[in-house]
């Protein structure tokens, strides 16, 4: 009797608990009714036709494969209109992620892989990640970095690469037009391990706590790979604490989760703050135009 007394309780206090976060976001956000700010990309998207691969005659045949490949691992997503973000009744403790609205994209293109140490150590003749391999993800590197990275990819390429923003990159891990409304980037709860890398996945005692290789698993309804998981991927935005505020300026917004990440965070929702110039194993980046 005093065991069903006390769980009664518990019940009843986390209940409690939990409508009170509710009713803390709610209030937040009705009593501060700020215009949702929309974030747009400073390059105009251009059309198919205009992306064209220009390499410098200089460099050597392996690089020049290497970065035909990356041209040709460019997805079209074509622009369209979508909900972004999540509503206080799904989730009431992230509000970050919050308040949900109705945002337009223009077409744009996205790699299908995060960007690897192969690719990284071609361009930038060096790659210090955590965990070293050349089909692995990049990481330990900063918003800067990726920065610089792009600059000399574009000197070699004559491509306008550049951070997806987060419009786009929610969009894109959505499935853009193709979306089947998944709850992770391709998948639904019972199968999620089949696109999703993260920390769950790990549970043999013969695999080793790191990233996987990019494109390991199953891809999302683009045909993008490890939009959840594996490394969190930096945006071209600064953060904002929530989608009607303004944003932080020296904190960048990364998505996607990580390898050490739950899968809650690998939702296409879900979104951190990040500084602009830290680097970890866990965060990485993946090219858009």
């Amino acid at each position: 009797m005093k065991k069903t007394i006390i769980t009664c309780f518990i019940l009843t206090l986390l209940t409690s608990c939990f409508q009170q976060v509710r009713n803390d976001a709610e209030n937040m956000i009705e009593k501060e009714p700020l215009e949702i700010r929309h974030y747009k990309s400073d390059y105009t998207p251009l059309k198919a036709a205009n992306f064209v691969l220009h390499l410098v005659d200089t460099l050597s045949q392996p690089v020049k494969d290497e970065l035909t490949l990356l041209y040709n691992n460019m997805v079209y997503v074509e622009g369209g209109t979508f909900l972004m973000g999540d509503s206080v009744t799904v989730i009431a403790d992230e509000l970050h992620t919050q308040p949900m609205f109705k945002e337009t994209v223009g077409s744009f293109y996205i790699c299908k892989y995060e960007v690897t140490q192969r690719l990284w150590e071609l361009v930038m003749g060096k790659a210090d990640a955590n965990f070293k391999h050349p089909d692995r993800p990049m990481e330990n590197i900063t918003w800067t970095d990726g920065n610089q990275f792009m600059q000399k990819l574009k000197q070699l390429t004559g491509l306008p690469f550049r951070y997806p923003t987060e419009e786009e990159w929610e969009y894109a891990a959505k499935g853009g037009k193709y979306s089947k409304h998944f709850t992770y980037p391709g998948a639904n709860e019972e199968n999620f391990e089949d696109v999703i890398f993260e920390r769950e996945n790990i549970t043999d005692n013969d695999r080793e706590y790191m990233t996987n290789f990019v494109g390991q698993l199953q891809p999302n309804e683009l045909g993008l790979y490890d939009m959840g998981g594996n490394v969190w991927e930096y945006c071209e935005n600064d953060y904002r604490p929530a989608y009607n505020r303004l944003p932080d300026t020296g904190w960048k917004t990364i998505r996607g989760g990580s390898y050490r990440s739950d899968k809650r965070r690998c939702r296409p929702q879900s979104r951190l703050q990040w500084r602009a110039d830290k680097a970890a194993s866990q965060v990485g980046m993946r090219l858009a135009l």
